[in-house]
């Protein structure tokens, strides 16, 4: 079998799993790349920015679990917010208020990321574990706060600044 049909045919399993991989090659076009909303699973490579988070949020209404290891998160500006009014997104920051309220179970972030918007996690309760990224040096204001089932926290060395009330209401949160 040929490798790219060893590759459709992983794709088509994983499409009946409502599981995807997918490499983006041009940030922004995630959307033109994932036609069956109805994903459960995705993991994503390649280059992203806020228009990708954006259609992640607003589109994947049943998403449990994301991969973001291996994405970059590359800067976009905009005629039109994706988040709040904001029209200019950084390189390697996750938007403020990005994740807000999703039922996530597990979100693994990029390797390359530093920031951590505001309230970008808030209420999502049922993430129970963060390990945050080498590279990252700066959380929000209240990125975690209200996730009422965050147990862990595993941060690097190199955080310089925690927002203010960063996990505020995370209840059975055992450690950082």
């Amino acid at each position: 079998m040929k490798m790219r049909e060893k590759i459709l045919w992983l794709c088509l399993i994983l499409s009946t799993l409502n599981a995807y991989s997918i490499e983006v090659e041009v940030a922004g076009e995630l959307n033109k790349i994932i036609t069956d909303k109805s994903v459960t699973e995705l993991a994503v490579q390649g280059k992203i920015d806020a228009r990708d988070l954006k259609f992640i949020v607003e589109e994947l209404s049943n998403l449990e679990n994301l991969d973001l290891s291996k994405a970059e998160i590359v800067a976009y500006k905009s005629t039109a917010p994706c988040f709040g009014d904001v029209l200019e997104y950084f390189a390697n920051e996750l938007p403020d208020y990005c994740f807000f309220d999703k039922d996530y179970k597990t979100v693994l972030l990029p390797s390359s990321l530093s920031y951590i918007g505001e309230a970008a996690f808030a209420g999502c309760d049922n993430i129970t574990k963060v390990i945050c990224p080498e590279n990252l040096d700066s959380i929000g204001n209240y990125a975690f706060s209200s996730c009422v089932g965050m147990e862990e926290v595993i941060f690097n060395a190199g955080i310089e600044k925690l927002g203010v009330e960063a996990f505020a209401k995370c209840a059975k949160l055992k450690s950082l």
